[in-house]
């Protein structure tokens, strides 16, 4: 029987945890390098190495089928207290830390070649962001609750960005998004593998005065989003002004229809969810990011239409019927700049 809430503690959907077993589904990039370590590249390994990887898949398939024990178990259930599903994370995370030092073991070797050394970085990073997932549900449950404080210091938007994008690269497994800013310039490539996402380019800091933890994750769902429901284009456009003491960041995908206005307002509710999107996700993300640029003394808004010119690498020129343009979404959220760092 599911856990019961006491008069005081507020219960969550477990559509959480649902969304914790998409969002760890790149667990299986871990899988996938054992395997590719003990079958293609375990040469110059000794016999201890090739132990502790066998040991590592072992424990991460008992990892993986608790995972999935839980997310049966929680099938059906209307809602449950915010501790049971922090307890019911730590029992799929808590076993990932002695992987995550195993790993980390390996690496000490002076044996390794540079390809098998790539490969056992994934792994520490890999769980380093499932470990993340729990403070996300004890940061949203705060954020339902009223207690949320955000910790205010100097954060480099960009950091952000880099954090964001290097957790989208751990989580998926194929295609690729270009992130490119409102003059075509490159920002960073990335490319949806086990690897790592490569095409860095230097970026000048744009500093917010900010929560660094809120600030990554309102990145992370925006970017992921943009991602998501790009349409046409792998492409996602990225855009920074500043002016008057505060700096206002936009990301801007091409999607498949236009927002109506009557529901720029709505996407930011909770539990909402745009029409044809409703099987998606918890229609939570959105509602969290309000709440976090809020908290913060910002804004946020959407915009949406359609444009003849864009900076989108757009793939079919058919999307232009009659002048009218390819429709766009373009999500602004507005923070106090923060002063910039000595170069």
């Amino acid at each position: 029987m599911a856990d019961q809430p006491n008069s005081e503690e507020r219960s969550v959907s477990p559509k959480f945890f649902g969304s914790f077993i998409h969002d760890t589904s790149f667990l299986g990039n871990i899988g996938g390098t054992v395997d590719l370590l003990l079958i293609y590249f375990r040469d110059g390994l000794t016999d201890d190495q090739l132990s502790i990887l066998r040991g590592i898949g072992d424990q991460l398939t008992a990892v993986q089928k608790t995972r999935d024990e839980i997310g049966a178990e929680l099938t059906g259930i209307d809602n449950l207290p915010v501790s049971a599903l922090v307890q019911r994370v730590d029992m799929v995370t808590a076993p990932l830390i002695p992987i995550s030092e195993d790993a980390k073991f390996l690496l000490e070797g002076q044996n390794l070649s540079e390809q098998q050394r790539e490969l056992l970085e994934i792994i520490p990073r890999t769980i380093r962001m499932t470990l993340d997932y729990k403070g996300e549900i004890v940061l949203y449950s705060d954020i339902l609750d009223g207690k949320a404080e955000p910790r205010i210091e100097v954060v480099n938007i960009f950091d952000a960005v880099d954090e964001a994008l290097d957790f989208m690269g751990a989580k998926t497994g194929d295609g690729k998004i270009t992130i490119k800013d409102r003059h075509c310039q490159s920002i960073k490539q990335l490319v949806y593998k086990s690897e790592p996402y490569i095409g860095r380019e230097k970026v000048d800091p744009v500093m917010v005065s900010a929560d660094r933890v809120m600030t990554r994750k309102i990145v992370h769902n925006l970017l992921s989003n943009a991602g998501k429901y790009s349409y046409w284009t792998d492409d996602v456009a990225l855009d920074t002004n500043q002016s008057e003491g505060t700096v206002l960041f936009s990301v801007e995908n091409c999607c498949e229809e236009v927002i109506p206005p009557e529901l720029h307002e709505r996407v930011f509710e909770p539990s909402y969810r745009l029409p044809g999107t409703e099987a998606q996700g918890t229609g939570m993300g959105l509602y969290f990011v309000r709440r976090m640029v809020e908290l913060q003394g910002g804004r946020i808004y959407v915009e949406s239409g359609r444009r003849d010119r864009t900076s989108l690498n757009l793939k079919w020129e058919k999307i232009v019927e009659k002048g009218q343009g390819h429709p766009y979404a373009r999500f602004s959220f507005m923070l106090p700049a923060g002063s910039k760092p000595n170069i």
